[in-house]
């Protein structure tokens, strides 16, 4: 019984590194895809509403 629950757990970590790596891996890579495009789309909204103040 021991050895089995052993095993288990042991079996358990594993799954668990490995799922976790994937989220960290599948959140930086949000990270490092979507803020950049987040940053660029509102800057480039702000200087259309510049652009558009400008006009009046």
């Amino acid at each position: 019984m021991t050895v089995h629950n052993a095993v288990f757990c042991v079996l358990l970590t594993e799954i668990f590194d490995s799922v976790s790596g994937l989220f960290i891996q599948i959140f930086f890579t949000f990270v490092f895809t979507a803020a950049p495009q987040a940053l660029v789309s509102s800057s480039k909204t702000r200087k259309r509403h510049e652009k558009n103040r400008s006009h009046y």
